[in-house]
């Protein structure tokens, strides 16, 4: 991979807005969502659903959320 003194402008704005998606994803994972215990202990105060739906829901957003994160991403060579 070239560094940074030889990447275009473009380039450079492309990879800072994928680290930032990146970034704002995995907050949004670590910050906006329960722990499990809590969201079965919780779920039908908050959102009127039995804990094991809620579990099941948060999961299906957070790879919603990572798919939007990687959108238009390169996948790294293994």
């Amino acid at each position: 991979m070239a560094d940074a003194n030889t990447m275009t402008p473009a380039a450079i704005k492309r990879l800072q807005q994928e680290r930032d998606n990146f970034w704002i994803a995995l907050r949004t994972i670590v910050k906006g969502y329960l722990p499990p215990d809590r969201l079965r202990a919780q779920s039908e105060k908050l959102y009127g659903l039995p804990g094991d739906e809620a579990i099941e829901y948060a999961y299906e957003n957070m790879q919603h959320l990572a798919g939007l994160a990687i959108k238009g991403t390169k996948k790294p060579k293994e």
